[in-house]
């Protein structure tokens, strides 16, 4: 048996998981939404250093010292974690054996800016979520410095990321996928993304502080198939201009931008791949 899901299993408790200890082929493991599961139950996991795949989304139980029992899961390279909210710091910091990480999700996470040290040596890490993590500030993002191998990172609702923040995104030039969706930086963070010239898709819906201005940096990203700028009420005509560059643009998500016209987006459909 290589893979087992109990998701959203209220009837699964701790004794449940003693069961598990010889199930040496196991690779997935799926307890997210297992509210009844205790740092007692992933004591029981310790045994199978076979797993790969391991999802604990929203089991509100599970406390910092629960992540201890993680560390023997050296194999580990997806680990969900969004939701847990009694998660802290100090719970990362059992996290740093497991290098092999190429997934982590955090969302939600009780995170400061001095937490993120503890993601330093997971520097195989591809895919990290830190979105409504509300506590993060920009100055925390140095700590990522070397996840240079990053293409997946989701900031969305990150609210105290400014424009200095962003400054510290411009070395994770192997990103694919960006979202920024609800922060407060201005139309100056955004010149510190030109450097991201592999992005593919980038989020920056609810962001109420960009204008036209702002755009103006998104023009050396050639390779974008996908951009969300929902919401974000100031832009103009003049704005969309500045996106005609991206000819590979697929998607463009300009809901409720109420001051774009009709012309302008005639212009730029003229000169993109625009599906939708």
């Amino acid at each position: 048996m290589e893979a087992l899901d109990f998701s959203n299993n209220a009837h699964l408790t701790d004794a449940h998981l003693l069961t598990l200890k010889n199930c040496e082929n196991l690779k997935v493991l799926h307890l997210d939404v297992c509210q009844t599961i205790t740092d007692d139950g992933l004591a029981h996991l310790a045994p199978l250093t076979g797993l790969q795949h391991l999802d604990l989304s929203y089991c509100d139980n599970l406390t910092d010292a629960g992540l201890a029992h993680l560390t023997p899961l050296t194999a580990l390279q997806h680990l969900d974690l969004r939701g847990c909210c009694n998660l802290t710091d100090a719970g990362l910091a059992h996290l740093t054996p497991l290098t092999g990480l190429q997934h982590l999700n955090l969302l939600k996470f009780c995170l400061t800016d001095a937490g993120l040290v503890h993601l330093a040596p997971l520097t195989a890490l591809q895919h990290l979520n830190l979105s409504f993590c509300e506590n993060l500030t920009g100055a925390g993002l140095v700590h990522l410095a070397p996840l240079t191998a990053l293409q997946h990172l989701d900031l969305s609702s990150c609210k105290e990321l400014t424009d200095a923040g962003l400054a510290h995104l411009k070395l994770f030039t192997a990103l694919q996928h960006l979202a920024l969706f609800g922060c407060n930086f201005t139309d100056a963070g955004l010149v510190h993304l030109t450097p991201l010239t592999t992005l593919q898709h980038l989020d920056l819906s609810y962001c109420y502080n960009l204008t036209d201005a702002g755009l103006a940096h998104l023009t050396p990203l050639i390779a974008l198939r996908y951009l969300d700028l929902s919401c974000c009420e100031n832009l103009t005509d003049a704005g969309l201009a500045h996106l005609t560059p991206l000819t590979a643009l697929q998607h463009l998500d300009l809901s409720y931008c109420e001051n774009l016209t009709k012309d302008g987006l005639t212009r730029l459909t003229t000169t993109t791949g625009l599906q939708s």
